[in-house]
């Protein structure tokens, strides 16, 4: 499996965003505008992954999630938190017994 570096995919459009909108928000304006981008990032498609981030990691198996969290943990890709935070997301906030399984096993 491929890991995506989702934080840095959001850099790029974040970073064109600002400089395409720049004067128009105050500091303390983006302070607030960048957590509703990051937001609205994961429901962007995105080409080079075929896919949105929240559908990229809701495809996933409880079982590919782990891996794919222990990847980025190991690897020190920055989207780790993507998928952590994909773990509540997917399950309501509450991990399937499945998936505790399975992230404990990986590490063993």
């Amino acid at each position: 499996m491929k890991l995506v570096d989702f934080d840095g995919l959001f850099d790029k459009k974040l970073a064109k965003y600002i400089k395409e909108n720049a004067g128009k928000f105050s500091e303390k304006q983006w302070e607030n505008q960048i957590p509703r981008l990051y937001q609205k990032f994961g429901d962007t498609y995105l080409n080079g992954v075929g896919a949105t981030p929240r559908e990229y990691y809701k495809r996933m198996t409880d079982a590919e999630i782990c891996f794919c969290l222990k990847r980025h943990i190991l690897e020190g890709e920055p989207s780790r938190f993507s998928v952590i935070s994909s773990f509540f997301k997917w399950s309501n906030g509450c991990f399937s017994f499945s998936m505790i399984f399975s992230f404990l096993a990986i590490f063993h």
